[in-house]
């Protein structure tokens, strides 16, 4: 009997974990001004030419809150303008 609670448990925990993943990732998200900014600045070739700062994929505090990128000196991306950001940390 116990075996038989204890696997219910088990499989209702990955059922609900499963469930609130695909929740997180298929929430939607919207884009500020300056996202929207940074997409078009990406798009043109001229954008950051000469800057020196790349981008950098950075984590965001906390379980699953996701991470964003910034455009850092110590970034190891594609050019950008320095102290731009895709997507702020909630």
């Amino acid at each position: 009997m116990k075996k038989r609670i204890l696997s219910i448990t088990f499989v209702t925990t990955i059922a609900v974990t499963s469930a609130w993943n695909i929740y997180q990732t298929n929430k939607e998200i919207p884009l500020s001004d300056l996202a929207l900014a940074n997409i078009e600045a990406l798009a043109n070739e001229t954008a950051g030419g000469g800057s020196g700062c790349k981008w950098k994929l950075i984590d965001c505090p906390g379980l699953w809150t996701g991470s964003y990128e910034a455009c850092l000196v110590n970034g190891d991306g594609n050019s950008c303008s320095c102290g731009i950001v895709t997507r702020d940390c909630k």
